[in-house]
């Protein structure tokens, strides 16, 4: 089986592209992410009216100049998505030729990682058949992009796989 490479050249596919999960839970982290929760930002988002208890600093006191009335002004914070990557390395992965599914998926895995990367965001990748093998993480910033990509060559297939629910006295 050849070893598994991600060639540079193949980044500049992937460069423009970007998580985009509105609904997604996001991390307490600042990252690249706009969420639409109001917090201590420097983008504008609203304002809302002023009620007893807000923090006087957050009153835009211009506003008030013009409509005699209190407003809070309300800035969009940023959030770091946290991107788990999980990769099959069971034996049924070495099917396929001349490339094997695990080749793919370390592809696909390397891609998103990139492009999570790149974004800001934190990934962690694990590999799993009977249990999970290996990990790595968290990463964050396009520099831990090498590191991923050793990880991912280091990938060894072998054992089986089940991601079923637990039976009886399993737990995950």
């Amino acid at each position: 089986m050849p070893q598994f490479t991600f060639h540079p050249n193949d980044l500049h596919r992937l460069n423009r592209l970007m998580f985009v999960l509105p609904t997604a839970r996001l991390d307490v982290s600042s990252g690249g992410h706009r969420t639409p929760r109001a917090g201590e930002g420097t983008d504008f988002l609203d304002f809302r009216p002023y009620t007893p208890g807000d923090d006087f600093r957050r009153i835009d006191w211009n506003l008030y100049g013009r409509l005699r009335q209190l407003f809070v002004r309300l800035n969009e914070t940023s959030r770091q998505l946290c991107v788990s990557l999980l990769l099959d390395s069971s034996t049924s992965m070495l099917f396929g030729d001349p490339i094997s599914k695990l080749h793919q998926a370390q592809s696909v895995a390397c891609g998103l990682g990139f492009i999570a990367l790149k974004n800001g965001d934190r990934v962690n990748v694990m590999n799993f058949a009977d249990g999970v093998k290996g990990g790595l993480g968290p990463l964050t910033g396009i520099r831990s992009l090498p590191s991923l990509v050793r990880f991912l060559q280091q990938v060894q297939s072998g054992g089986s796989s089940d991601l079923g629910w637990p039976a009886a006295g399993r737990c995950w």
